[in-house]
């Protein structure tokens, strides 16, 4: 509906009434509707976002504090407070050591070589002092040919082969009583403590620390020293 407005006691040029005229509406500004589907997905992202700080709010509050290794310790060697440090981690299911026990771990043997960063766990404890009682760790000298050519791991079973002949081969050395008739071989078993590439030597030489019986520890070092040694890799058990 339009509204006149008249002007009162107004006339024109000859007397004339100014005729009434429309005052002019102003229009009235559409309402803006927020679509129903804009709503959800705000609501759905709220509530997702709700859910992961819920999250991770929960796994901060059952972070536990256990063990970790701090520096270096080779397998065999005992474990001292310096070499443990404490560590928070998450309750994620992994079998650790409470950092209260730390009493109890000092002074135990490491199973394994023990890394920086790694979170102690029973099974790299209790580990037997090496050498124990009743053997002995000799280092050899090993050149290309007179061992495997992967390497060597600790904890692996090898058998050493001793020749009367120079530089055995570690395939030769294993026939040298058949082959050679005047030459003699004896056999030794031993375990793989540590495995170290010379430094500054292009030919691959490696020496190894072998844990041996008591008794085979002298003949085994002279042996070695006059490269009279072929070593051989055993089938690790299980």
């Amino acid at each position: 509906m339009t509204s006149t407005y008249t002007p009162a006691g107004e006339t024109g040029a000859g007397g004339a009434a100014i005729p009434p005229f429309a005052a002019p509406r102003l229009a009235t500004p559409p309402k803006r509707r927020t679509p129903v589907g804009r709503l959800a997905f705000g609501l759905i992202l709220v509530l997702l976002c709700a859910g992961v700080l819920t999250v991770m709010f929960t796994r901060a509050q059952h972070r536990s504090a256990v063990l970790a290794v701090a520096r270096p310790v080779a397998a065999g060697e005992a474990i001292s407070d310096a070499d443990l440090r404490v560590a928070h981690v998450s309750e994620d299911g992994l079998t650790t050591i409470p950092a209260a026990q730390l009493g109890r771990v000092v002074g135990q043997i490491a199973a394994v070589d023990l890394r920086p960063g790694m979170n102690l766990t029973p099974d790299v404890l209790h580990g037997s002092a090496i050498p124990a009682a009743g053997y002995m760790v000799a280092g050899v000298l090993f050149k290309p040919g007179q061992l495997p050519g992967r390497a060597l791991r600790a904890g692996d079973q090898v058998e050493l082969v001793t020749t009367a002949s120079g530089q055995p081969s570690a395939s030769s050395a294993n026939t040298a009583s058949s082959s050679s008739p005047g030459a003699t071989a004896t056999t030794r078993r031993a375990q793989v403590v540590t495995a170290t590439p010379v430094s500054g030597t292009a030919d691959g030489s490696v020496v190894v620390d072998l844990l041996l019986a008591e008794a085979d520890g002298p003949s085994v070092a002279s042996d070695g020293a006059a490269g009279h040694l072929a070593l051989l890799l055993l089938p690790r058990a299980g």
